[in-house]
């Protein structure tokens, strides 16, 4: 089942935060901190993307005859 519009939507608007964030953040703050804040980067595509992997997988399990929830 893909993500709701709703939720891909926010996703992305926190990634385009979390990138103004780490605009600003990239001369001024500790290294640590912007590791931290491409980190968060890195979760949110993370999401985005199993879900699309998930949606595929499912879909040839289905195609080949898996009658069951596979996720």
């Amino acid at each position: 089942m893909a993500l709701s519009e709703k939720v891909k939507d926010s996703l992305e608007e926190a990634q385009n935060y979390l990138r103004t964030a780490l605009h600003h953040a990239a001369r001024s703050e500790k290294p640590v901190i912007n590791k931290q804040i491409s980190d968060c980067l890195v979760c949110i595509d993370s999401i985005i993307k199993y879900e699309n992997i998930a949606d595929n997988l499912e879909q040839k399990l289905k195609d080949f005859g898996f009658k069951g929830d596979f996720f």
